[in-house]
């Protein structure tokens, strides 16, 4: 296998990115990807890099966004998702991935980069992070979504009135 290049996702990428993310589970369609990476090239905030080769097409991804966070003064990034295709791992691929990520954070000036994994992954279990530098955060993940079953309809907001912040 060739060296793959990492470069910007684009939407003609969201077929091969819809594979890969089905195959780690997620319930994701063609158009709400392509829609997406769309949405990510007109964002500041958000990159999505993947690295490919001529051969095989798109091997892995890694997405980023950020924000700036007061509590630590600067600009905050997060892995929102790294991912390689199963036939194309334990080859360097993710970390590469993972060394596009700090070099961005860097380049950025920002203050901290962190992910999120869930423990039931192999790369959890694996010490991937850990072994690349990143420490464990003692913290919980609490979420509200509007795509999970438990809360159907957003809530609205009432008008502000005048004067009022919120």
């Amino acid at each position: 296998m060739t060296t793959p290049v990492i470069r910007s996702a684009g939407p003609t990428d969201a077929p091969e990115i819809v594979t890969l993310l089905r195959e780690l589970g997620y319930p994701v369609e063609l158009d709400g990807v392509a829609a997406t990476l769309r949405q990510v090239r007109d964002d500041g905030g958000t990159f999505v890099a993947v690295a490919a080769d001529e051969a095989h097409g798109v091997l892995g991804l890694v997405s980023l966004s950020c924000r700036p966070l007061l509590r630590l003064q600067g600009v905050a990034g997060t892995i929102e998702e790294l991912a390689v295709r199963r036939d194309a791992r334990a080859r360097g691929i993710g970390e590469r991935l993972l060394r596009y990520a700090k070099g961005l954070a860097s380049e950025r000036g920002w203050v901290r980069l962190e992910t999120t994994v869930a423990r039931r992954r192999d790369v959890t279990r694996s010490g991937f992070f850990e072994s690349r530098g990143f420490g464990a955060a003692d913290r919980l993940t609490y979420r509200w979504s509007r795509l999970e079953s438990s809360h159907p309809a957003l809530p609205t907001l009432e008008p502000a009135r005048p004067r009022e912040l919120v």
